[in-house]
């Protein structure tokens, strides 16, 4: 009987869950750009004279995921108010017990707020280090170690033998068009696009197709066949240029997590560097500290 109330219990909770993060979007049926605070704060719920207003299910809401907050939830809202009624009905039973006093509910609520506390704490110091200078800074680091990377345009037709390349290559030495024998007789998907690979690095290719790439000048074809694992190639290079870096805006989201993650890092170091810390083993002796890796420049 106890294990087929606790089954209930826990898909009772895990439908409040589902239904509680649906009401994510429920402004955005009226208005895709209203936020939490421009909403009217409304009551959707009363449970013995105990209020309940949409800013709480707005709030609880905030930490379920994405896909979760944008399902449609029109004719879901009652069923949520409901659940949170369930809520109050629990808590109010169990405070009534005095389970509030209880020497379990203090440890975790202790345990919640040590959590809470260094949450709010940790974004206050993100939040105050995250400049635009630090942007700016971390900016120009990505650009000094990720150098413009020359790139080539190139055609290729792929053909099975050797004897079949320099066959084409015989071909194209007499003025046959690149292009219209890549898509008569290559095997290479793109055959139909005329062999166009577009642009690319030198690393994205393999080697040997690589090498023979970057040799040519823009204009010219292989003289010799390229042999891959894929087969025997003929190339033919269109053009050459210098790969452009990306804009700051084009990368800031990563570069703000990159420098969140770096401040979060200095925080903890120094943190650590003014405490004194033992962690014992499971013998009940100390255990050595590892050394604290440099910062990251």
């Amino acid at each position: 009987m106890r294990s087929s109330t606790l089954k209930a219990a826990a898909s009772g909770a895990v439908l409040a869950w589902v239904l509680t993060g649906a009401v994510a979007s429920v402004q955005a049926q009226d208005d895709p750009t209203a936020t939490a605070e421009q909403v009217e704060d409304r009551l959707v719920a009363e449970v013995n004279g105990e209020k309940i207003y949409q800013s709480e299910v707005l709030d609880t809401i905030q930490t379920l995921p994405p896909q979760v907050r944008q399902m449609p939830v029109q004719m879901l809202v009652p069923l949520v108010a409901d659940q949170l009624v369930t809520g109050r009905l629990i808590a109010r039973k169990a405070m009534d017990a005095g389970l509030q006093d209880s020497e379990e509910v203090q440890r975790r609520l202790a345990d919640a707020e040590r959590r809470i506390v260094q949450e709010v704490w940790l974004n206050q110091q993100i939040d105050e280090k995250m400049t635009e200078e630090a942007i700016q800074a971390a900016y120009q680091d990505f650009l000094a170690a990720n150098p413009p990377a020359e790139e080539v345009r190139a055609r290729h037709i792929l053909v099975e033998t050797e004897e079949e390349a320099r066959d084409i290559i015989r071909q194209l030495e007499e003025g046959g068009d690149f292009a219209a024998i890549a898509a008569e007789k290559s095997k290479d998907p793109g055959a139909s696009n005329g062999g166009d690979l577009g642009y690319f690095t030198k690393d994205r290719m393999v080697e040997p197709f690589a090498e023979a790439a970057f040799a040519l000048e823009p204009g010219t074809t292989s003289e010799e066949p390229v042999q891959t694992q894929f087969g025997w190639h003929v190339i033919r290079v269109e053009d050459r240029r210098m790969q452009e870096q990306p804009t700051l805006e084009q990368i800031r989201g990563s570069l703000e997590q990159d420098v969140e993650r770096q401040i979060v890092q200095d925080i903890v170091a120094e943190l650590r560097s003014d405490a004194e810390i033992t962690v014992y083993g499971p013998d009940g002796n100390p255990m050595a500290q590892p050394e604290e890796a440099p910062a990251e420049q």
